[in-house]
């Protein structure tokens, strides 16, 4: 399923902090949707448009900020 409007984004996850994925403390957000395919890829439940869930783009940026 699509997002219902412009404002939202399909997404496969979100972690609020990290420290693993990457240099430093930072948020992380996995898009749903990858049509790349890559061999080996380490995330390869997000290449389905279907899966994941939607989140109001506004919503998920308080989250990455908060």
């Amino acid at each position: 399923m699509a997002p219902r409007n412009d404002h939202e984004l399909r997404i496969a996850d979100f972690l609020p902090c990290s420290e693993v994925n990457g240099p430093g403390r930072r948020a992380v957000v996995w898009v749903q949707g990858c049509s790349l395919g890559c061999p080996g890829c380490f995330n390869p439940h997000t290449h389905s448009k279907g899966g994941g869930r939607t989140i109001a783009i506004e919503v998920l940026a308080q989250r990455i900020l908060a």
